[in-house]
């Protein structure tokens, strides 16, 4: 853990050693320490607020915009030049995501990018991250960097879901290639995280998906696996969470109480102490209303 911290801290050096040409506002939206001694996960509120202040009044329209006219230095800094496309495009794909997060979350969506913003600071971040490992993010996924980079990589802290499904789209045949020895192999299991299955699901490769759903029936699956897929399912495009929603009903997964505890989950209703009460019939319920504006 010390190892960590300690690479979490020189990335962090790293960058504001290298940001004193920056903007006031673009340095305060680089990362900071936690008291904790690991990333913190948390944006400048002023920086925060002026972002929000663009899109809402309609200054810049897209995420995008925001970076590539406001915040140039900050990505030229933070995005290596081959990235900054696919940097672009992973942020103004947000709007096809969920909005929420945590265990007691309604599944939301927004076709504002307001809600995102603090989802494309961390995409930011991570996008700084990879070029400080100086390592694809294939390679970290799979293991081929060193061990104090592959534990790091494991951190919460290290947002890049909206780069591996940006890559995914974007055609990186190493990319899906690692996902799929990812969820398939035998030695890379450990990188199979709540990230892993946002990226996948925020993509559009229907491949994956059902990659996904296979990992869903694997008799060898453990517990804790199958509940981070399923809850994590909603996390991005309505697609991927209708396959999967297709997958559970017609094996009859909710037998399983990780996957009871998925749906309370994306309905916003979590009580442990009334878990049993979802069942088949209730998602069938809600598969009927997704797909059909008459049964809804």
């Amino acid at each position: 853990m010390g190892k960590q911290k300690r690479l979490g801290k020189d990335f962090v050096a790293y960058l504001h050693h290298k940001a004193t040409s920056l903007t006031r506002t673009e340095q305060r939206l680089l990362p900071s320490m936690g008291q904790d001694g690991s990333i913190s996960m948390e944006i400048h509120r002023e920086a925060y607020n002026w972002i929000c202040s663009l899109l809402t009044a309609r200054d810049c329209r897209k995420l995008s915009e925001v970076y590539q006219k406001q915040l140039s230095g900050l990505v030229n800094l933070c995005v290596e030049p081959k990235h900054r496309t696919q940097f672009y495009y992973a942020l103004d794909e947000m709007n096809c995501f969920q909005m929420t997060e945590g265990m007691f979350r309604p599944s939301m969506r927004s076709q504002r990018y307001v809600p995102f913003i603090k989802e494309s600071v961390w995409l930011l971040w991570a996008y700084a991250r990879l070029r400080f490992y100086g390592a694809s993010l294939s390679e970290v996924l799979t293991g081929k960097v060193s061990e104090e980079i592959y534990q790091d990589a494991r951190e919460e802290s290290f947002r890049y879901s909206g780069i591996l499904a940006a890559q995914i789209d974007l055609g990186d045949k190493d990319i899906v290639l690692a996902v799929r020895e990812v969820l398939l192999g035998e030695n890379n299991t450990r990188m199979i995280s709540h990230e892993l299955i946002r990226g996948i699901v925020k993509s559009k490769d229907r491949g994956l998906y059902q990659v996904l759903g296979d990992l869903l029936l694997a008799a060898r699956l453990q517990e804790g696996v199958r509940q981070a897929v399923c809850e994590t399912m909603d996390a991005g495009r309505s697609e991927a969470f209708l396959f999967l929603l297709e997958v559970i009903i017609a094996h009859d997964l909710i037998r399983y109480s990780s996957v009871k505890r998925a749906v309370s989950t994306w309905i916003g209703i979590f009580e442990p102490k009334s878990i049993e009460r979802i069942s088949q019939k209730l998602l069938q319920l809600m598969d009927g209303c997704l797909k059909e504006h008459t049964f809804c």
